[in-house]
């Protein structure tokens, strides 16, 4: 079972890049590139950089739609085309 946290929030953003942009001065003191960082991230619904907690302990949870790498797609091949033949 996966439990839901601030990752799997709309609200929420763990970009290194957002992160770096909305923190005016982080880069004197290091990069949100950096493993130290974890998982946290800006809660836009709180406005706080903060590390993830259960999504059950959070009024403004709302679940993000998939990334597209968690998305699934299916290929459909026509039936009558074998490889090699056109």
């Amino acid at each position: 079972m996966i439990r839901l946290t601030c990752q799997h929030c709309a609200n929420f953003n763990d970009d290194p890049a957002f992160i770096e942009a909305e923190i005016p001065g982080l880069t004197s003191f290091g990069s949100a590139y950096s493993s130290a960082r974890g998982h946290a991230g800006i809660c836009l619904a709180f406005d706080r950089f903060m590390d993830p907690v259960l999504a059950e302990n959070c009024p403004s949870f709302t679940p993000r739609a998939p990334k597209r790498e968690e998305r699934t797609t299916r290929q459909e091949t026509p039936h009558d085309v074998s490889p090699g033949r056109e």
